[in-house]
Protein backbone atom coordinates (compact mmCIF):
# COMPACT_ATOMS: atom_id res chain seq x y z
CA UNK A 1 0.00 0.00 0.00
CA UNK A 2 1.12 3.51 -0.73
CA UNK A 3 1.20 4.66 2.91
CA UNK A 4 3.48 1.75 3.89
CA UNK A 5 5.87 2.56 1.05
CA UNK A 6 5.90 6.15 2.27
CA UNK A 7 6.66 5.04 5.83
CA UNK A 8 9.52 2.82 4.66
CA UNK A 9 10.95 5.67 2.56
CA UNK A 10 10.73 8.03 5.53
CA UNK A 11 12.57 5.56 7.78
CA UNK A 12 15.30 5.10 5.16
CA UNK A 13 15.73 8.87 4.89
CA UNK A 14 15.91 9.25 8.66
CA UNK A 15 18.47 6.45 8.97
CA UNK A 16 20.53 8.03 6.21
CA UNK A 17 20.34 11.38 7.98
CA UNK A 18 21.32 9.70 11.25
CA UNK A 19 24.45 8.29 9.66
CA UNK A 20 25.46 11.76 8.51
CA UNK A 21 24.53 13.78 11.59
CA UNK A 22 24.22 13.30 15.32
CA UNK A 23 21.78 16.19 15.64
CA UNK A 24 18.55 14.21 15.60
CA UNK A 25 15.88 14.09 18.31
CA UNK A 26 13.01 11.67 18.85
CA UNK A 27 10.07 11.77 21.26
CA UNK A 28 6.38 11.45 21.93
CA UNK A 29 3.48 13.79 21.31
CA UNK A 30 -0.19 13.95 22.24
CA UNK A 31 -3.01 16.41 22.03
CA UNK A 32 -6.63 17.34 21.53
CA UNK A 33 -8.15 18.06 18.12
CA UNK A 34 -11.42 19.65 17.05
CA UNK A 35 -12.42 18.32 13.64
CA UNK A 36 -15.22 18.79 11.14
CA UNK A 37 -15.74 18.90 7.37
CA UNK A 38 -15.63 21.58 4.73
CA UNK A 39 -17.11 21.47 1.25
CA UNK A 40 -20.39 22.01 -0.57
CA UNK A 41 -23.88 21.51 0.90
CA UNK A 42 -22.81 20.83 4.49
CA UNK A 43 -25.72 20.24 6.92
CA UNK A 44 -26.53 23.19 9.17
CA UNK A 45 -26.50 20.88 12.19
CA UNK A 46 -22.86 19.88 11.64
CA UNK A 47 -20.58 20.58 14.61
CA UNK A 48 -16.90 20.17 15.50
CA UNK A 49 -16.01 16.89 17.21
CA UNK A 50 -13.33 16.63 19.89
CA UNK A 51 -10.84 13.78 19.52
CA UNK A 52 -7.39 12.66 20.64
CA UNK A 53 -3.99 12.53 18.98
CA UNK A 54 -1.08 10.31 20.06
CA UNK A 55 2.19 9.32 18.42
CA UNK A 56 5.93 9.49 17.88
CA UNK A 57 8.03 12.48 16.80
CA UNK A 58 11.40 12.92 15.07
CA UNK A 59 13.40 16.06 14.33
CA UNK A 60 16.61 16.63 12.38
CA UNK A 61 18.55 19.89 12.27
CA UNK A 62 19.40 20.87 8.67
CA UNK A 63 20.61 24.44 9.15
CA UNK A 64 20.75 27.43 11.45
CA UNK A 65 17.36 27.24 13.23
CA UNK A 66 15.93 25.07 10.44
CA UNK A 67 14.71 21.51 11.03
CA UNK A 68 12.96 18.60 9.33
CA UNK A 69 10.18 17.45 11.62
CA UNK A 70 7.89 14.43 11.30
CA UNK A 71 5.37 12.49 13.35
CA UNK A 72 3.72 9.07 13.15
CA UNK A 73 0.36 9.44 14.88
CA UNK A 74 -2.91 7.73 15.61
CA UNK A 75 -5.50 10.40 14.93
CA UNK A 76 -9.28 10.64 14.87
CA UNK A 77 -11.09 12.91 12.47
CA UNK A 78 -14.75 13.45 11.61
CA UNK A 79 -17.65 15.54 12.85
CA UNK A 80 -20.83 15.35 14.87
CA UNK A 81 -24.43 16.10 13.96
CA UNK A 82 -26.86 17.37 16.59
CA UNK A 83 -30.65 17.41 16.13
CA UNK A 84 -32.77 18.78 18.97
CA UNK A 85 -36.44 18.65 19.95
CA UNK A 86 -37.56 16.21 17.26
CA UNK A 87 -41.23 15.17 17.51
CA UNK A 88 -42.07 11.45 17.56
CA UNK A 89 -45.15 9.19 17.62
CA UNK A 90 -44.01 7.56 20.88
CA UNK A 91 -46.17 8.48 23.89
CA UNK A 92 -43.37 8.03 26.45
CA UNK A 93 -40.94 10.18 24.45
CA UNK A 94 -42.87 12.81 22.46
CA UNK A 95 -39.70 14.85 21.83
CA UNK A 96 -36.15 13.55 21.44
CA UNK A 97 -32.60 14.76 20.81
CA UNK A 98 -30.38 12.85 18.38
CA UNK A 99 -26.59 13.06 18.51
CA UNK A 100 -24.44 11.24 15.96
CA UNK A 101 -20.65 11.21 15.59
CA UNK A 102 -18.89 10.10 12.42
CA UNK A 103 -15.41 8.89 13.46
CA UNK A 104 -12.57 8.39 10.99
CA UNK A 105 -9.46 6.75 12.46
CA UNK A 106 -6.14 7.35 10.67
CA UNK A 107 -2.45 6.62 10.92
CA UNK A 108 -1.14 10.09 10.13
CA UNK A 109 2.31 11.08 8.82
CA UNK A 110 3.09 14.83 8.55
CA UNK A 111 6.42 15.82 6.93
CA UNK A 112 7.22 19.38 7.96
CA UNK A 113 9.82 22.10 7.58
CA UNK A 114 10.33 23.76 10.96
CA UNK A 115 11.84 27.19 11.65
CA UNK A 116 12.65 28.37 15.16
CA UNK A 117 12.98 32.00 16.28
CA UNK A 118 14.76 33.93 18.99
CA UNK A 119 18.17 33.64 20.55
CA UNK A 120 17.06 30.68 22.66
CA UNK A 121 14.82 29.29 19.87
CA UNK A 122 11.81 29.53 22.18
CA UNK A 123 9.27 29.86 19.34
CA UNK A 124 8.80 27.94 16.12
CA UNK A 125 6.73 27.68 12.97
CA UNK A 126 6.13 24.48 10.97
CA UNK A 127 4.49 23.82 7.61
CA UNK A 128 4.24 20.94 5.18
CA UNK A 129 2.17 18.08 3.74
CA UNK A 130 0.43 15.41 5.78
CA UNK A 131 -0.49 11.89 4.69
CA UNK A 132 -3.03 9.62 6.36
CA UNK A 133 -4.05 5.98 5.99
CA UNK A 134 -7.65 5.19 6.94
CA UNK A 135 -8.04 2.37 9.48
CA UNK A 136 -11.76 2.38 10.19
CA UNK A 137 -14.92 4.48 10.06
CA UNK A 138 -17.66 4.30 12.68
CA UNK A 139 -20.96 6.10 13.17
CA UNK A 140 -21.90 6.49 16.85
CA UNK A 141 -25.56 7.35 17.47
CA UNK A 142 -27.30 8.36 20.71
CA UNK A 143 -30.96 9.27 21.24
CA UNK A 144 -32.13 10.93 24.47
CA UNK A 145 -35.42 12.28 25.78
CA UNK A 146 -35.54 16.03 25.15
CA UNK A 147 -37.33 16.84 28.42
CA UNK A 148 -35.46 14.61 30.89
CA UNK A 149 -32.17 13.81 29.12
CA UNK A 150 -32.81 10.09 29.67
CA UNK A 151 -30.92 7.80 27.29
CA UNK A 152 -33.36 6.01 24.97
CA UNK A 153 -30.97 4.16 22.68
CA UNK A 154 -27.40 4.15 21.45
CA UNK A 155 -25.48 2.17 18.86
CA UNK A 156 -22.32 1.97 16.77
CA UNK A 157 -22.26 1.27 13.05
CA UNK A 158 -18.91 -0.05 11.84
CA UNK A 159 -18.62 0.55 8.09
CA UNK A 160 -16.23 -2.38 7.70
CA UNK A 161 -18.73 -4.77 9.27
CA UNK A 162 -21.52 -3.28 7.16
CA UNK A 163 -19.49 -3.87 3.97
CA UNK A 164 -19.55 -0.19 2.96
CA UNK A 165 -15.99 0.78 3.94
CA UNK A 166 -14.83 0.92 0.29
CA UNK A 167 -16.83 4.09 -0.35
CA UNK A 168 -14.14 6.06 1.50
CA UNK A 169 -10.71 7.12 0.26
CA UNK A 170 -8.07 5.08 2.09
CA UNK A 171 -5.42 7.79 1.60
CA UNK A 172 -5.93 11.26 3.06
CA UNK A 173 -3.66 14.00 1.72
CA UNK A 174 -3.53 17.55 2.99
CA UNK A 175 -1.48 20.26 4.63
CA UNK A 176 -0.57 21.18 8.18
CA UNK A 177 0.47 24.45 9.81
CA UNK A 178 1.76 24.73 13.37
CA UNK A 179 2.92 27.58 15.61
CA UNK A 180 4.33 26.90 19.03
CA UNK A 181 6.76 27.42 21.86
CA UNK A 182 9.41 25.14 23.31
CA UNK A 183 11.39 24.93 26.52
CA UNK A 184 15.02 23.99 25.99
CA UNK A 185 15.93 21.78 28.95
CA UNK A 186 19.32 21.06 27.39
CA UNK A 187 20.79 20.82 23.91
CA UNK A 188 19.37 17.30 23.67
CA UNK A 189 16.05 17.69 25.53
CA UNK A 190 13.12 19.89 24.50
CA UNK A 191 9.49 20.19 25.63
CA UNK A 192 7.03 21.83 23.24
CA UNK A 193 3.47 23.12 23.02
CA UNK A 194 1.91 24.01 19.68
CA UNK A 195 -1.33 25.02 18.05
CA UNK A 196 -2.06 23.31 14.74
CA UNK A 197 -4.42 23.72 11.78
CA UNK A 198 -4.83 21.04 9.11
CA UNK A 199 -7.01 20.52 6.07
CA UNK A 200 -7.39 17.74 3.52
CA UNK A 201 -7.15 18.28 -0.21
CA UNK A 202 -8.82 15.10 -1.44
CA UNK A 203 -12.47 14.35 -0.56
CA UNK A 204 -13.51 11.74 1.99
CA UNK A 205 -15.52 9.69 -0.51
CA UNK A 206 -13.88 7.88 -3.41
CA UNK A 207 -16.40 9.12 -5.97
CA UNK A 208 -16.11 12.70 -4.68
CA UNK A 209 -19.77 12.91 -3.68
CA UNK A 210 -20.59 14.40 -1.29
CA UNK A 211 -17.45 16.51 -1.63
CA UNK A 212 -16.71 16.72 2.10
CA UNK A 213 -13.09 17.12 3.19
CA UNK A 214 -11.47 16.99 6.62
CA UNK A 215 -10.66 20.18 8.51
CA UNK A 216 -9.41 20.60 12.05
CA UNK A 217 -7.41 22.52 14.61
CA UNK A 218 -5.97 21.57 17.96
CA UNK A 219 -3.39 21.87 20.69
CA UNK A 220 -0.51 19.39 20.95
CA UNK A 221 2.32 18.90 23.43
CA UNK A 222 5.29 16.58 23.66
CA UNK A 223 9.00 16.15 24.21
CA UNK A 224 12.10 15.46 22.13
CA UNK A 225 15.32 13.85 23.32
CA UNK A 226 18.64 13.14 21.62
CA UNK A 227 19.53 9.66 20.39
Amino acid sequence: MKIYKLLILSLILLLNMRSQSQDILIGLNSGINYTSFYGNSLPDELRFKMSANLGFSAQLKIGDKFYLYSELNYQQKGAKNELSNLSTQIDDYPFIDQNSKLKFEYIQLPLLLKKSFGKSESFFFSIGPSFGYLITVKDVNMITDHNTGKLISEGINDYKELGSFDQFNKIDFGGLLAVGSQIIISQRVKIFLEGIVNASINPIHRNGEPSYKHFGFGMHTGFLVGL
